[in-house]
């Protein structure tokens, strides 16, 4: 949490920090800027110095409520930098030494965000060679990752917000679904004309819209051999067809807060074949199994390990057992969920992944399995809160149902 960033650089070893970018592109800015909405933009902190942030003067009402000591490029003399350094990315280095020197932080630096390339490149040589910085890699757990790795209250009350957002738009789906009339061995909507995949991803842009909220990375409606592939973001002209597979993924961002939900469910229109049937109940099962077994303190990658142990026993492909594998279980149990979309922790089975379940972390569960070739797939996902007396709070009040 932000009141840890003190502590974290004194653990790390470093006298200062900069991120780099804009609120819109770099999370941890916009975590460390309190949400203020902010084009590009430098934010400064060092052990035992008070923070500062360098901003575009006409965001200085936006910025005002990051709730830091303030200034900007002209302030810092950036246009006689300008005409002194050999690029603007050096110019942008320097003022951001000269900065740094004000605010009496030398030493060991690491730098954060989103920027180009080019620029941080030059930005960390002009540091380390006319600044005497060192500039340092902090690449396996970031510091502003692990400032951000568990959420306070407030946070979870947004999540809670809009996971009750979330959940009404996925009803509407569901409840269009249900008033489907089979027409000539099709599908057909309340007009008459044939039921698309398309409708159902404009019910749920049109349901987020109403409540303020976007969808940056779009929505997962897929449907028979489209929800076998994880990722396949579904056809908008394909026809709506009884009895087959519709993977629903949606993960609407508030751009009041900047946070994300995300959940999953699959339906499936009229009864589901056998296949179809048996898969689902494989993928339910082992969601409620893993939601059971939390505790906190342990490691992330335990779970991961143990839905591929869960899935193996029913003759199903694992990416444990194949790292190739695309048919059967093909992705982690879940995600990290906050300012971005994918945080910590994650659930990677790898080794090096030392992800644990702290109070405060907030993540997703979401086993799947996936055949294409049979035009299989489902996905049940929902999103979880770990509390420091040892409970964690399912946020998806949504059933997890198949046949509509």
């Amino acid at each position: 949490m932000r009141n840890d960033l003190e502590r974290l650089m004194e653990q790390r070893g470093l006298d200062g920090m900069a991120v780099l970018g804009s609120s819109l592109r770099s999370a941890a800015l916009r975590y460390l800027v309190n949400g203020a909405d902010l084009g590009d933009s430098w934010f400064l902190a060092g052990r035992g110095r008070k923070r500062h942030l360098v901003h575009n003067p006409m965001e200085r009402d936006s910025a005002a409520g990051a709730g830091v000591e303030m200034s900007t490029p002209a302030d810092n003399d950036f246009p006689a930098l300008a005409d002194r350094s050999d690029s603007i990315q050096h110019a942008w280095g320097r003022m951001l030494g000269e900065r740094l020197k004000k605010m009496g932080i030398s030493g060991s630096l690491a730098l954060y965000g989103v920027a180009d390339v080019g620029l941080a490149l030059e930005v960390r040589r002009t540091l380390e060679d006319e600044y005497g910085h060192k500039v340092v890699g902090d690449m396996r757990l970031p510091l502003t990752d692990e400032l951000r790795y568990t959420k306070d209250m407030h946070e979870i009350e947004i999540l809670k917000g809009l996971s009750k957002i979330t959940c009404e738009v996925m009803g509407r789906l569901r409840d269009h679904l249900a008033s489907l009339k089979p027409s000539g061995g099709k599908l057909a909507g309340p007009d008459g004309s044939a039921a698309r995949i398309g409708d159902l991803r404009r019910i749920v842009r049109m349901g987020f819209a109403e409540h303020g909220l976007i969808q940056p990375h779009g929505s997962i409606i897929a449907q028979g051999r489209d929800a076998g592939v994880p990722h396949n973001h579904g056809n908008d002209a394909e026809e709506i067809r009884p009895g087959a597979p519709i993977v629903v993924d949606i993960f609407p961002q508030d751009t009041a807060s900047g946070y994300y939900y995300d959940m999953t469910r699959t339906f499936c229109v009229g009864p589901a074949p056998q296949d179809l049937r048996e898969l689902f109940v494989t993928v339910h099962d082992a969601h409620l199994a893993a939601l059971d077994t939390f505790t906190l303190g342990s490691l992330a990658r335990d779970y991961q390990h143990a839905v591929c142990d869960f899935f193996e026993s029913r003759g199903h492909a694992t990416l444990r057992k194949d790292d190739r594998a695309e048919e059967g279980y093909v992705h982690s149990l879940g995600h990290g969920l906050g300012l971005d979309l994918h945080e910590r922790p994650r659930f990677s089975a790898s080794p090096m992944n030392t992800d644990a379940l702290l109070p405060g972390t907030v993540f997703t569960v979401e086993p799947g399995l996936y055949y294409p070739s049979r035009g299989l797939g489902v996905r049940l996902e929902d999103v979880v809160v770990a509390h420091g007396d040892g409970t964690f709070e399912n946020l998806t009040d949504f059933p997890l149902t198949l046949e509509v």
